[in-house]
């Protein structure tokens, strides 16, 4: 039966969270970028690396500072990659 096969299925527009820890080293409030070395993300299979992450809320951007380290949640959304929480 064809609709059992797709309830196994994940949703194609579903967006899976991953998390990652780091330290804050630029933040561009203009762009809404953050620059970021951080650990391995294991959800992602990617070793330590500099990124910069998309920060949409500005609420969230307020919470950032330079040499600051952060435990973040990221989506991908296109060709970015949006951090959508901070601890």
């Amino acid at each position: 039966m064809k609709s059992m096969d797709m309830a196994k299925k994940p949703a194609a527009n579903a967006q899976t969270t991953h998390e990652a820890n780091g330290t804050i080293r630029k933040i561009n409030a203009k762009t809404g970028y953050v620059l970021i070395v951080h650990g391995p993300v294991n959800s992602l299979n990617w070793p330590p690396m500099t990124m910069s992450f998309k920060v949409k809320d500005k609420d969230l951007l307020a919470k950032l500072a330079v040499d600051k380290k952060v435990d973040f949640g990221f989506v991908k959304e296109g060709d970015d990659y949006v951090m959508t929480t901070v601890k």
